[in-house]
């Protein structure tokens, strides 16, 4: 079973905050200290890109064979699974097309390119 890890974007403070495997979720609440209303849970895929990073819901990817770099975003329930079999790499730890160019919260002139 692998662990499952998340990040969440503090809309207070504007900052991505990520819950690392040796810190508690009150210590991961206070060092974001946001209200439920105030943050945005983003879960790990447990995938890779292309360079070694991680992929979380709400990254903005291109697929890096595609000519024409269109820009994509990553959600749990319809792009990775629609995708699934095409980003998992033949190791099954990553993605082998995919490279991650930022996200909607960090990025939001993203938003315009999906």
């Amino acid at each position: 079973m692998r662990a499952v890890e998340y990040r969440a974007w503090d809309k207070k403070n504007k900052i991505m905050v990520y819950l690392d495997k040796c810190i508690t979720w009150s210590a991961f609440w206070d060092a974001a200290d946001p209200s439920y209303d105030d943050c945005i849970l983003m879960q790990y895929l447990n995938l890779k890109d292309v360079n070694g990073q991680k992929i979380y819901e709400d990254d903005v990817y291109i697929d890096v064979e595609d000519p024409y770099k269109e820009h994509y975003l990553v959600d749990l329930h319809e792009t990775i699974y629609r995708h699934y079999s095409d980003i998992r790499d033949h190791s099954g730890t990553g993605s082998a097309e995919w490279e991650i160019v930022g996200n909607i919260h960090e990025n939001p002139e993203l938003r315009e390119r999906i």
